[in-house]
């Protein structure tokens, strides 16, 4: 034990991480000169409160001072004012966060604090590697023994100890080998053998690169009902609470990090022979408590689960955590500690029953300001019911998510001793109010849109409005509304003649140019769906595609047939069809196409197998465009740069959207889509007011140097947004959203709009 903790320490020197600490109040008249030399009187008699560590030739050896006093001090604060009691608090919680210096001896501080002539606060800080939260009840039990009976007449020292903690290290060593350390391993090695999981607990904050030890406390309390209700559990399952409540944290665990195989550690006193029970030293050990919660078990099977894993994890305490994890070896990494990342401890050191006659003493709590692991939960049994507290990494955590995290805790845990035939899956974690805020009301995003409209009808209904303005521009070709539809009507009508109707599939593999935008309303027009393909695909890709859609036609633009092109497609060449002011396709002839029909067939990436296609009616997409017209509030006069492949769903929004709107879609090459140049001279020379792209294009604009454009309206999706891009694309953006959807919900499907420092 005492080795781990200095292996920490030499990785972070001076940190108060491995400070333990007990506050106490004392009202009644307090004889600071009398406790000082009792104090002194335990110093004298543990070997360990006079031990300090060196190095020797590369390893840590322990000194022991033959000789060694501390000094209590006292802090007047009298004349602070009228909250003298939070200013001694502010002062303890100082004083437990004041680091040792684990070579200059003593590793303990008392210090005392005098509110009034017979109100004091006492704070006892002593370092973990001399001592542990059992060894803190022995001092302060030996500590008020030794005051009262100094005060009953001139007392001689306490007898010695029959043995001291070098003692004790000694025999360890000693004691762990042979049949006995092989049979710890053994268990060990089984039950925490190859790569161990990870838990991907809800952070509020990306995890820095070396773990850190800043933290914070957020207690809360266990009404007696619950605190009976779960001992009567216990007692039916032949279990212990503790075991109740590990089994209620790791059901926690389970639900907000979405994983069956949860480790979490807890500690053991390690005192299990009698002689050791009134040493003051580090005799704690950590077991790991494994639990399978897969197939999503009862309470009631879950409580067998953690049982057994209790169980046999006591059967095998004796190995030291520390020797443990020098033979599994686990893949080590500075962010985090080795094994798990979450621990659950219920305290029940013999803290002494503190009755001194003429004096009253009242535990206080503080926060120590550390946390050594990612999350702890300290449960400690009181006459009111259980006292909880969740200590956790502030450089991980916000409070909101620790509190919402504790009050998911006293649900879970008051719906499973009630109901322990519940699966966990279903077990309360919000209230039912909070349940129908968030599944009803902050889901309630029923809306208007015209959801019998077709985007095609959409489009035809803005050229009445604007048919000369600029519906679409690429490069140095340019159309208007009206010259847009007269394209697209005519192509349509060629696609009728050749069979295209209602959710007729219809493959388009067109370079990026006006054509493009034309292909696509004119399936549309035609009432069949189009089925976007990147003429860069690879020939498996596109047959795959065409094949797996059951497309009728293949639109191209006259380039030679697509690779992959499969005998049962009909190839059409667009520029077979030269503008001929051929008839519009009749409206009569779209009678047959309604909502539900298909508007597109699009495939996914492919990335987790093989590419699967979403269809999507018109119905749906329409929903899309109208939401994100009321949104983004594009208008005519705007200008949307399009720089997605036509064969991600993206695509669907920056070409349409425009449309519907009299504003102008802006068509980049496929050149400029990766030439962060061209793409600034674009966005300048079109007077562009709003793109959408990927974290990644946006990454290359800044690395090219962009200095952004005030008006700009910026939307970035389809990979996460990190919070260092955000903040840089704000600094150079007018507006910023971050976006999110699967393709299966047609394209976005909820939309943040950020702002700096948020």
């Amino acid at each position: 034990m005492q080795e781990r903790q200095l292996f920490l320490e030499l990785l972070d020197p001076l940190t108060a991480v491995n400070n333990l600490s007990v506050c106490i109040r004392l009202d009644g008249p307090l004889d600071v000169a009398r406790l000082q030399r009792s104090a002194n009187r335990l110093v004298a008699r543990h070997e360990v409160l006079r031990t300090s560590f060196e190095t020797s030739q590369g390893r840590p050896v322990a000194v022991i001072a033959p000789a060694l006093e501390i000094d209590l001090g006292i802090v007047d604060l009298r004349e602070r004012g009228t909250d003298r009691l939070a200013e001694a608090l502010r002062l303890a919680e100082l004083a437990a966060r004041q680091p040792f210096e684990l070579d200059r001896p003593p590793l303990l501080r008392v210090g005392t604090f005098r509110l009034a002539a017979d109100t004091h606060v006492m704070i006892v800080v002593i370092h973990h590697t001399i001592a542990d939260g059992w060894s803190l009840g022995v001092f302060l039990r030996e500590l008020f023994s030794v005051y009262q009976t100094l005060g009953e007449s001139a007392a001689a020292a306490p007898n010695p100890l029959p043995m001291q903690y070098a003692d004790f290290a000694a025999w360890q060593r000693q004691s762990l080998g042979g049949p006995l350390l092989e049979r710890q391993l053994s268990y060990w090695k089984q039950q925490l053998g190859g790569e161990l999981p990870v838990l991907d607990l809800p952070i509020d904050h990306p995890r820095p690169a070396r773990q850190t030890f800043s933290g914070a406390t957020h207690r809360f309390h266990v009404p007696a009902g619950l605190t009976g209700d779960m001992k009567a559990i216990s007692r039916r399952h032949d279990m212990t609470p503790f075991m109740t409540l590990v089994a209620s944290f790791q059901a926690l665990l389970h639900r907000f990090c979405g994983q069956d195989d949860i480790l979490v550690g807890t500690p053991i006193a390690g005192r299990a022979r009698p002689e050791t029970e009134e040493l003051i030293g580090a005799f704690i050990n950590t077991l790991v408590l494994r639990t399978d919660l897969s197939g999503d078990p009862t309470f009631d099977e879950l409580l067998r689960r953690v049982r057994a894993v209790a169980l046999a994890a006591y059967a095998h305490q004796d190995l030291p955590f520390e020797r443990l994890v020098a033979e599994l070896r686990p893949q080590r990494d500075l962010s985090g500690t080795p094994v798990f990342q979450v621990v659950f401890i219920l305290q029940n050191t013999p803290l002494p029953s503190m009755e001194i006659p003429g004096l009253s003493l009242q535990l206080l709590p503080i926060d120590r300001g550390t946390a050594q692991f990612d999350l702890t939960l300290i449960m400690a049994e009181s006459e009111h019911g259980l006292e909880g507290a969740f200590e956790f990494n502030t450089d991980l955590f916000d409070p909101p998510t620790i509190e919402r995290l504790a009050y998911a805790f006293q649900l879970l845990l008051g719906d499973a001793v009630a109901h322990p035939e519940k699966r966990i899956s279903s077990l309360a974690v919000m209230s039912e109010a909070e349940r129908q805020h968030l599944v009803g009301g902050l889901n309630e995003t029923r809306a208007d849109y015209p959801r019998e409209s077709r985007v095609h009808e959409l489009f035809e209904a803005q050229v009445e409005r604007t048919p000369d303005a600029v519906a679409a521009v690429c490069g140095d070709a340019i159309m208007t509304y009206r010259e847009l539809d007269r394209r697209a009507s005519e192509l349509a009508a060629d696609l009728q003649d050749l069979g295209v109707g209602p959710d007729i599939r219809v493959g388009v593999c067109v370079e990026r140019s006006l054509d493009l935008v034309a292909a696509l309303l004119a399936v549309q027009k035609a009432g069949g769906a189009y089925l976007p393909i990147d003429p860069a695909s690879p020939a498996e890709r596109v047959s795959f595609m065409l094949r797996d859609a059951n497309a009728r036609v293949l639109l191209t633009d006259g380039s030679p047939d697509p690779r992959g092109a499969t005998d049962t497609v009909v190839i059409h060449r667009l520029n077979s069809t030269q503008p001929s002011g051929r008839r519009r396709v009749p409206a009569s002839a779209r009678q047959g196409v309604n909502s539900g029909n298909l508007a597109y067939v699009i495939y996914t990436s492919g990335s987790t197998g093989q590419p699967k296609g979403v269809v999507v009616p018109h119905r749906s997409l329409v929903n899309l465009l109208w939401s994100m017209r009321q949104l983004l509030g594009m208008g005519a006069g705007d200008k949307l740069l399009a720089v997605t492949s036509v064969s991600f769903d993206i695509a669907a929004l920056e070409l349409f959207l425009p449309l519907i709107v009299g504003a102008t879609v802006v068509l980049a090459s496929r050149d400029m889509t990766v030439d962060a140049r061209k793409l600034q001279d674009t966005i300048a020379s079109h007077r562009v007011s709003t793109m959408q792209a990927t974290p990644a294009t946006w990454r290359m604009m800044l690395r090219s140097g962009w200095r952004g454009d005030p008006s700009l309206v910026a939307l970035c999706g389809g990979e996460p947004l990190t919070p260092e891009l955000a903040e840089r694309l704000l600094e150079r953006v007018g507006t910023l959203w971050n976006l999110y959807g699967p393709t299966e919900t047609t394209v976005w499907s909820t939309a943040g709009k950020l702002r700096r420092g948020q």
